[in-house]
């Protein structure tokens, strides 16, 4: 009977000193994070000259505009879903056209919308880039809903080739990182 409580009280001890151990090394990650962040600002206020009030406020922009591309992304997915599920189903009728055509409008939305977020000179290249990959998800949602308006079964197999163009494209978007 004591044996097993030697050996629970064990464990029990491995286990703390493990919690703590991850604990104390999440926390200092954190403050590595933390005196990196410190350091670029501080570079920005007192090398290029930004105030820092503005620093502030790009920090703010840049997370909010991280949220939004965040929406954005799963917006884009949902649509990509949707295009997925007509090709799956091999057959071409006015509801396929109606959900290719629906989504092609909300993709030229989301474009729009995403073009014009509001960030902080340092996400530009990411920004450019975000455009860039959403650019060409529309343009070749728009050869798909160019070839819907055929309304033939036969192009099942070149809407099947359009949306994984568009799936590889989205899949590259999202290896993209703020």
């Amino acid at each position: 009977m004591s044996s097993t409580y030697l050996i629970y009280g064990v464990i029990a001890l491995i286990a703390i000193f493990l919690i703590v151990s991850i604990v104390k090394k999440l926390f200092k990650l954190i403050i590595f994070l933390l005196v990196i962040l410190l350091g670029v600002s501080l570079y920005n206020v007192f090398v290029k000259g930004v105030s820092p009030l503005e620093e502030i406020k790009s920090y703010k922009t840049d997370i909010q505009y991280g949220k939004n591309i965040k929406d954005y992304s799963s917006k884009i997915k949902t649509s990509l879903d949707n295009l997925k599920k007509v090709v799956d189903e091999k057959k071409f009728d006015e509801n396929a056209f109606s959900t290719i055509k629906t989504e092609n409008e909300n993709l030229h939305k989301y474009k729009t919308e995403a073009e014009v977020l509001k960030h902080s000179d340092k996400l530009n290249f990411f920004h450019d880039k975000y455009c860039g990959y959403l650019n060409s998800i529309v343009n070749t949602a728009d050869t798909a809903l160019e070839l819907g308006k055929l309304k033939d079964n036969s192009m099942i197999t070149a809407l099947e080739n359009i949306v994984e163009k568009i799936s590889s494209t989205f899949k590259e978007l999202n290896k993209l990182q703020i």
